[in-house]
């Protein structure tokens, strides 16, 4: 550039350089594409059993009135296998109709640096929560802790192949109280 200081033209040249030096090596990392997540898929592909619809019934027993339901939880693999989409809809009958007892939508995934499996929840009354999710050897389960104590929930995959899902309650830890139990078919 006619009239400018030598010095910053030479500095405009080792910019330029640089510049195409990082496009050319950068071409073939684009072409491969984005990195697979290798650790989540396979740690995630353990829940696999878990992908399609299940229907079935249960009940929730709110200090000795129990209440039955039937419903579904769907369950959809999604973004390539890094988690799942989890949806269930539980209905009862109420006077001769049928009212939904309990809508939920939940997402399981791995996260590898943690090497921990995550259970994000949220339900059509509002609430919402994330847990950790500990596979247990045939199913998983997770807690939910507040001032009043833990409740845990627990999926086993029975030898039937039903998911059998039962909650407990406790308010110091030692003794547990069964509220909830559902058993569901994969259709």
């Amino acid at each position: 550039v006619r009239g400018s200081d030598p010095r910053a033209v030479a500095g405009l040249e080792v910019i330029r350089s640089f510049a195409v030096a990082v496009l050319f090596l950068a071409i073939p990392v684009f072409a491969q594409g984005p990195p697979k997540p290798e650790a989540q898929i396979a740690a995630m592909s353990k829940l696999g059993y878990m992908a399609g619809t299940w229907t079935g019934e249960g009940y929730f027993d709110f200090g000795g009135r129990r209440a039955t339901f039937r419903g579904s939880e769907v369950v959809q693999s999604k973004l390539g296998g890094t988690a799942l989409l989890v949806e269930g809809s539980f209905f009862s009958t109420i006077n001769d109709r049928e009212v939904p007892v309990h809508t939920t939508l939940g997402v399981i995934s791995y996260d590898p640096k943690t090497a921990n499996y995550r259970f994000a929840s949220w339900l059509a009354t509002g609430g919402s929560g994330e847990h950790e999710l500990t596979l247990t050897e045939k199913g998983w389960r997770w807690d939910l802790t507040s001032p009043r104590g833990t409740t845990r929930y627990e999926m086993t995959l029975t030898e039937e192949g039903d998911w059998l899902e039962t909650g407990v309650r406790s308010a110091d830890g030692t003794k547990w109280d069964k509220f909830f139990e559902m058993r569901l078919k994969k259709q």
